[in-house]
């Protein structure tokens, strides 16, 4: 029996990856919806002819009437307008593939937790958005979620043959690109795309490690207590797990989310590639190296606020993002980040010990008038 996909922002670069991905598979999984986040259009009228959706999203009412005489298909509905939620109960799917979630499509992701249909996360800011509010939700509804990254597939499969119980350390890797302050100032100068350098102050700060780790948190409910972390010269290893009894599970990739997919979606079906990266013919030269957290001050920083528990973790995320995006636009200096977390961190204000999804949007607004 096909199963029907509807592909929330199949025109962003995590779209183009699930829009491939499910559309090769047509003989178990038809894509009936797909919304427009103005980012490619060409691409999304190429996906529209490809697949023939029977429902289309688009934000904006000119830009939806325009693709609807362009695509010209009277078997298509094109919806527009701000609630997503409803095109979801309309276009009746069994799974949602989100491809750039953030704290704006918490409601719509929970609306289709109600509805106990499977959730897909090709981006996972909306979990780091809302603390354990998605894996809380999808688990009392008995939804399959599923947040699309490698360090979760990488311990869905080692809880397959070993217990959490058993665990005595997670490790977590970064990867060592050899950057310091001079260097992230020139890329900085330079006006580069803002979401290249972030990718690159994320590294330096060691920031994606801790994205990492409260997801990690969250999912599987691991304390901060069992993580430790690493770099590593190449990209090779994404996770180790450590048991007690000095067994350990090491999984390694080639950076693609396509493996997890296809281990997720395909991998009882005719046609399963398994591509993970395979260590084999030539030598490989890989170097791995303790982090020392406390001279790390982001890392420590970031687990302070996960130790504090509560919204802290989800307010680092939001600080930080901001004061990335505030020294990118040369509005604050380097030295200055740490300070301001540290401030926010000493502030009960921004506490509170079971958010709801309101209480969240607050914290985030008061964070942005207390520091944009």
């Amino acid at each position: 029996m096909l199963k029907k996909i509807v592909i929330i922002g199949s025109d962003t670069d995590y779209g183009k990856i699930a829009f491939d991905f499910f559309s090769k598979f047509s003989d178990f999984y038809k894509i009936v919806g797909l919304t427009f986040f103005s980012k490619d259009r060409s691409l999304f009228v190429n996906q529209l002819k490809s697949v023939n959706p029977q429902y289309v999203f688009v934000y904006d009412l000119e830009e939806s009437k325009s693709l609807e005489i362009e695509y010209n298909n009277s078997n298509c509905s094109f919806i527009s307008g701000d609630n997503i939620t409803n095109y979801i109960k309309q276009s009746d799917a069994d799974i949602y593939v989100f491809c750039d979630s953030n704290i704006d499509c918490i409601k719509a992701i929970l609306s289709v937790i109600y509805n106990q249909k499977d959730v897909v996360l090709m981006s996972t800011d909306a979990v780091l958005s809302s603390g354990k509010i998605l894996a809380y939700e999808s688990k009392l509804k008995g939804v399959n979620f599923y947040p699309i990254t490698l360090q979760t597939y990488s311990l869905n499969q080692f809880f397959k043959v070993r217990s959490n119980k058993e665990l005595d350390k997670i490790i977590l890797m970064n990867i060592d690109k050899k950057l310091d302050k001079e260097d992230i100032d020139e890329f900085r100068s330079q006006k580069i795309d803002f979401n290249l350098f972030k990718e690159s102050f994320y590294n330096f700060t060691h920031f994606n490690l801790i994205k990492q780790l409260y997801l990690l948190n969250y999912f599987y409910d691991i304390s901060v207590e069992k993580f430790d972390f690493f770099k590593q010269n190449k990209n090779i290893i994404t996770v180790i797990a450590e048991f007690n009894d000095g067994s350990n599970l090491i999984n390694t990739t080639n950076n693609d989310l396509y493996p997890v997919l296809y281990y997720y979606f395909c991998k009882d079906k005719s046609g399963f590639v398994d591509k993970n990266l395979l260590i084999s013919g030539d030598k490989i030269n890989l170097s791995l190296s303790r982090i020392d957290v406390s001279k790390e001050i982001f890392l420590k920083l970031g687990i302070d606020f996960l130790k504090k528990g509560g919204s802290y973790p989800i307010v680092y995320f939001f600080a930080f993002e901001l004061f990335t995006k505030k020294y990118f636009d040369n509005k604050i200096k380097y030295k200055d980040i740490p300070l301001k977390l540290k401030e926010i961190l000493e502030d009960k204000s921004f506490y509170s010990t079971k958010p709801d999804l309101k209480t969240i949007l607050a914290l985030k607004s008061k964070l942005e008038s207390k520091f944009l």
